[in-house]
């Protein structure tokens, strides 16, 4: 992909942060180098209405869509940053997760705090 102009194709606060965020400076790299797996992903994403988070890579770089905002709560800076970094206060047991998820064994209920309410996960 060289022409990253219309990416992502839809419109919305965070179709346009992904177009403008200096994703150079993070691990992922320039939007132009990321893979077809993941330009794909991200625009069907960031297109749909449902809130969505993903978190791509060794360092589970987070993008995540315009109805995942509400969920962010007082985290609303967590584009293009790891989820160590975001969710630092919670990350022991993140990390259990995603460890476990990236081995197929993704069915792990937690309890994680959001905006000072408990969140059911899993």
């Amino acid at each position: 992909m060289t022409d990253i102009s219309s990416f992502p194709s839809s419109q919305g606060t965070m179709a346009e942060k992904v177009r403008t965020f200096p994703w150079h400076q993070t691990p992922l790299g320039a939007i132009r180098t990321w893979s077809a797996a993941l330009r794909i992903t991200v625009d069907a994403m960031i297109s749909s209405k449902f809130p969505q988070c993903l978190f791509w890579g060794e360092d589970l770089i987070a993008i995540y869509n315009d109805g995942y905002l509400p969920m962010l709560g007082n985290k609303q800076e967590a584009l293009g940053k790891p989820l160590r970094a975001t969710w630092s206060e919670n990350w022991e047991d993140l990390r259990s997760i995603t460890k476990k998820n990236n081995v197929g064994r993704n069915r792990l209920p937690r309890r994680l705090s959001a905006r000072n309410h408990a969140t059911r996960a899993g």
